[in-house]
Order: C-alpha cells, then sequence, then structure tokens
C-alpha cells in the first residue's frame, strides 16, 4: 500500500567553517523512545559524501534526509521548535 505524506517542513544546517562539523539534530521525544521506525535509505555513498534515506515512524511521523559533506537538510511532516540547548524539538505532526 502506497501512503502519500507531504513533508511540508524543511529544517536545514549548513556551510561549516573549514576543520568544523555540523549536527542537526531533531528530538522526537519520550512517546518514540521504544518505537522502532523503517528506515528506507536511497544513497549511502561517504566517498561522495552524501546519504540519503527515509525514516518512517508507525503512527505516520516521516523524516527524509539528505546530507552531504557540507549541508544537511531535513524534510518532515513534523512540526519542530528550536530549544535552547540547540536541538529541534518535535511539537506536533501532520498525519
Amino acid at each position: 500500500m502506497l501512503i502519500q505524506k507531504k513533508l511540508e517542513n524543511e529544517y536545514t544546517l549548513g556551510d561549516p567553517k573549514p576543520g568544523q562539523t555540523i549536527t542537526l539534530n531533531l528530538q522526537l521525544g519520550d512517546k518514540y523512545a521504544n518505537t522502532t521506525p523503517t528506515v528506507y535509505t536511497i544513497t549511502d555513498d561517504k566517498t561522495k559524501g552524501l546519504i540519503e534515506k527515509f525514516t518512517i515512524y508507525p503512527d505516520g511521523l516521516a523524516i527524509f534526509s539528505r546530507q552531504t559533506a557540507s549541508r544537511i537538510t531535513e524534510y518532515t511532516n513534523g512540526n519542530f521548535e528550536l530549544a535552547d540547548d540547540g536541538d529541534f524539538k518535535l511539537i506536533s505532526f501532520e498525519k
């Protein structure tokens, strides 16, 4: 069965200074602590610095992740807000 999800929210970090790394943390909260998502890896070519994958949770939360050597972009149906610790915290999502 194919179910279409609209991944309308985009979160991006990029362009680190030379020698620095970047990390984008989407924190899902306790509700997802014991949940095992389905992960579909599209591209995992670390030699080119490109990683793309879909992560889909049983309740309908979906995240598409595209990572290159200089940028991380997450597309999701989840609504996240930036917390004081620099992580993005899930506040809701569209089923």
